[in-house]
């Protein structure tokens, strides 16, 4: 009986440069590729690591652990029935995709740690000014959205896994950190929540990553970056929920040190459960590439998004005419154009490929910028609205904030449906328009009305703009981007989510504190005039 051999999705095969004779693939300069759907090869000949097959008359070799073996075409009718049946996920890829998505739905969860129970945090620190007390949920969002491109070309160098795991310590380790600010002030926090914000910086993209090079592209993938997606609004929920409740319960630190714990865990998990980063000798670039890490890119890059960003932060708090703020902004601009003259014209491999992008990127990203800016004003100041001029416990915002969760989930996973029937750009169209009504409803509520209208209708339009952006931005990208850098496009994406929402509430922090100096200066005006 000659054995057959039934690649799965995953698998990787090499097929030689040269058919001068048979060489073992340790010899072989590969061009690497996939294999269409599972179907039977016959094999000619076993290495150590590798099973030598033929394809379209070529002689290739495959991966032995990513293959299964069946019966030959001249078996019995009932060896044949014992070839493998196509499943949709396997049992070790369902605890694979559930902790990759773990990793968006705890790094949102942390996100959500500071804003929930804002009031809480507020009375404990004495702090009245709403722009300093969004400084902890801010600084997370910078370091996050900052640090991703760089977090994602580390782990091309050293290993996804390895970056996924040394990314779950440093946010245990962090979050611990962050509890312990308590016995200091607000500026203990904020700098704690920064630090925090690298754990899943390297989370985030490394975790995508896997998903490109453990599925190609299919409805396999469309499933999994909307579960990844869908992970967000969950994550939300679920941090503003367990915050909120540990806060009335205990102290708000314990909500850090419980997700310390956790971040601890699903480190371990991950060990487990993340295919191994191990590729053959021959096939391991990683050490040629680590010479290449573009650091003045990251440096310019990196630099110029904190400085910017800073400025937009601190400016509500000591004024826009304090000097310092547009040094720093200054600053961060240069940094930045910097930035795009070292991508363009010195990195050997860019972080970026600007020469490859083309425009429709520059749309796409610019629709996630503002999308994602409302989207972090919106949530802040919902339970700022809910806590704050209400008058509600954290608990109970939380008990007007949980829709989020299920509509959030159902959005996503109509994603894959909706774009078999609609075209992508139609799709981010309506996303845009969910964030805008979201925001109108919220804005419009008068302070003393109740849950209905108008807060219910913003919770159930807004989560239809965070899970439709997302995934179709990613798709825009791909195609916006040349095939050698298609791992760049959701990096590229998840950045620019993550550091909107960190922009987003300096910006309104500016406003809301013009507006209240402009209503100030009236309400002097009018005791002038009454008095006079």
């Amino acid at each position: 009986m000659t054995a057959q051999l039934y690649p799965t999705e995953r698998s990787l095969i090499i097929r030689p440069d040269t058919l001068d004779g048979i060489q073992q693939p340790e010899a072989l300069t590969p061009h690497l590729e996939r294999p269409p759907s599972p179907q039977p090869y016959t094999i000619r000949s076993v290495a150590n690591t590798h099973y030598l097959i033929e394809k379209e008359g070529l002689p290739i070799w495959i991966e032995k652990d990513e293959c299964w073996l069946g019966s030959s075409a001249s078996d019995s009718e009932d060896e044949k029935a014992t070839a493998p049946k196509k499943r949709i996920f396997t049992p070790r890829e369902i605890l694979f995709i559930t902790n990759v998505c773990l990793a968006q739905h705890v790094s949102l969860a942390a996100l959500a740690q500071t804003f929930a129970p804002l009031i809480d945090l507020s009375r404990f620190y004495n702090i009245n000014e709403p722009g300093l007390i969004a400084w902890p949920t801010a600084s997370y969002s910078l370091t996050l959205g900052s640090c991703i491109l760089p977090s994602a070309r580390l782990g091309d160098m050293y290993g996804h896994k390895k970056m996924v795991i040394i990314g779950w310590v440093w946010f245990s380790v962090t979050s611990v950190a962050c509890g312990f600010s308590q016995y200091g002030t607000i500026q203990n926090l904020t700098p704690c929540r920064a630090l925090q914000g690298i754990g899943p910086a390297l989370l985030v993209p490394n975790g995508l990553a896997l998903f490109g090079r453990n599925f190609p592209m299919g409805v396999k993938r469309n499933v999994e970056i909307s579960l990844f997606g869908g992970s967000g609004p969950l994550g939300v929920v679920t941090g503003a929920v367990f915050s909120s409740l540990i806060a009335e319960t205990a102290s708000w630190p314990w909500s850090f040190w419980v997700l310390s714990t956790v971040a601890a865990l699903i480190s371990v998990l991950s060990y487990l459960v993340i295919p191994a980063d191990n590729l053959p000798p021959h096939l391991d670039l990683s050490k040629k590439s680590r010479k290449h890490f573009d650091f003045l890119g990251a440096f310019t890059g990196v630099g110029g998004l904190i400085l910017i960003n800073f400025a937009l932060n601190q400016a509500p708090l000591v004024n826009w005419s304090n000097p310092y703020i547009g040094v720093t902004l200054g600053l961060g601009v240069i940094l930045i154009a910097a930035f795009v003259y070292v991508e363009l014209v010195v990195a050997h491999q860019p972080l970026i490929p600007l020469k490859g992008l083309k425009k429709v990127a520059g749309l796409t990203l610019s629709c996630v910028a503002v999308g994602w800016a409302s989207h972090g004003i919106w949530s802040y100041y919902m339970f700022l609205l809910i806590e704050q001029t209400r008058h509600h416990t954290p608990l109970e915002a939380y008990l007007r904030f949980w829709p989020v969760a299920p509509v959030g989930l159902a959005a996503a996973l109509a994603v894959s449906f909706l774009l078999k029937r609609l075209r992508v750009s139609f799709l981010m169209s309506t996303a845009m328009l969910c964030f805008l009504l979201g925001c109108l409803f919220l804005v419009t509520a008068p302070a003393d009305q109740g849950y209905f209208p108008n807060t219910f209708l913003s919770v159930i339009i807004t989560p239809f703009g965070m899970n439709w952006s997302f995934p179709t931005a990613v798709i825009l990208m791909s195609n916006a981007v040349h095939r050698e850098h298609q791992g760049i496009a959701a990096s590229l994406v998840s950045t620019m989510v993550n550091y909107s929402i960190s922009t987003g509430l300096g910006l309104a922090g500016s406003v809301d504190h013009i507006l209240q100096q402009s209503t100030a200066c009236w309400q002097a005006t009018a005791r002038r005039g009454i008095s006079g």
